[in-house]
């Protein structure tokens, strides 16, 4: 009776120790050939699947630690060490990305919105729409955004207009031609002209008189046609007439020297107007470099006025995207 007393009692601890296993979250583990029931050290390494990398450090301190005291202080120093490495799960490097993230939005606003939003400042305003910009008060925010805006548009289109007159300029500078030269060779020409016109009036005017002789003479000759000498008389004076008419050669000269008189004409009128277009390039040029000048000042004072905080390439360049605006890359630095 007492034998059957004592199985009844062991086989009621029996159930009971398998209903508490089934019941509690514990690991096995073979420690030096025994084996070791540890609730902590089964929670230290269900911390550490939930931290990552940490679950195994978990694991290994537990059975390093197991050698050092008797199964329960072996559970307990598992138990602290599971904690303390749960703590360096993914959850802690989280932490220290964020940190790094943060150190590094100062170096630019990438992508992060919220950086970019909080150093524009004032200066979201640009989000607003084109009829907002285009109606807004000039004074406003928005206003002077639009200003901002315009002034950089036309600052561009300046800029080009400028490149543009350098280029026009530089090629007039390298047609330009000492026009006092061209002047002087003008009047030589009309000088030489002259003379030459002068020249074949007097042989024409010879040439009359000596046609008239030969005329006279002949006449004489055929009154007196007995009379030898007027014979001669009327056949010289035909021949030097015919000699006087051959103007020919001096009419040619005249030719040639108006030629030239219109040739030097010319030059000089080109020269003379390569200076006239130089002198209205580089009027022109100096107009559009004035304003140049006076939309860069609208630009930067429009953005200045516009924004309460520091206005850094970065925060340009947001602003130009925002506006539609397209410039270059912003070099490093800051725009006063």
């Amino acid at each position: 009776m007492s034998r059957m007393s004592s199985l009844a009692g062991f086989s009621s601890t029996a159930c009971f120790m398998v209903l508490a296993l089934m019941a509690a979250p514990i690991a096995l583990d073979l420690d030096e050939g025994g084996l070791v029931l540890s609730k902590a050290q089964a929670q230290g390494k269900s911390d550490g699947k939930g931290g990552g990398n940490s679950g195994g450090n978990s694991g290994n301190s537990g059975n390093d630690n197991g050698g050092d005291g008797d199964e329960d202080d072996n559970g307990s120093e598992n138990s602290g060490q599971g904690s303390a490495n749960a703590g360096k799960g993914k959850s802690g490097k989280a932490s220290a990305n964020a940190g790094k993230g943060g150190a590094n939005s100062g170096k630019g606003l990438g992508n992060n919105h919220g950086a970019i939003a909080s150093a524009l400042g004032s200066l979201n305003a640009a989000h607003a729409s084109a009829t907002a910009l285009e109606n807004a008060a000039p004074n406003s925010t928005v206003g002077l955004l639009a200003s901002y805006k315009e002034a950089v548009e036309a600052a561009a289109t300046l800029s080009t207009q400028a490149d543009t007159l350098a280029d026009t300029i530089a090629e007039l500078e390298a047609q330009v031609t000492d026009t006092t030269g061209l002047q002087a060779a003008v009047d030589t020409a009309v000088a030489e002209a002259d003379t030459a016109a002068a020249s074949l009036a007097d042989a024409e005017a010879t040439a009359d008189e000596f046609e008239q002789a030969a005329e006279d003479a002949a006449a004489a000759a055929a009154a007196a046609p007995e009379d030898p000498d007027l014979a001669q008389a009327s056949l010289d004076a035909e021949a030097e007439a015919q000699a006087a008419a051959e103007v020919d050669t001096l009419s040619a000269e005249v030719d040639t020297a108006n030629q030239a008189v219109t040739e030097a004409e010319a030059s000089l009128s080109e020269a003379q107007t390569v200076e006239s277009d130089l002198a209205a390039a580089q009027a022109d040029l100096d107009q559009v470099e004035a304003d140049l000048t006076e939309a860069a000042e609208v630009e930067a004072e429009s953005l200045a006025a516009a924004a309460n905080k520091e206005v850094t390439d970065d925060v340009v360049a947001a602003v130009n995207e925002l506006l539609g605006i397209e410039t270059e890359t912003p070099t490093e630095g800051t725009t006063e």
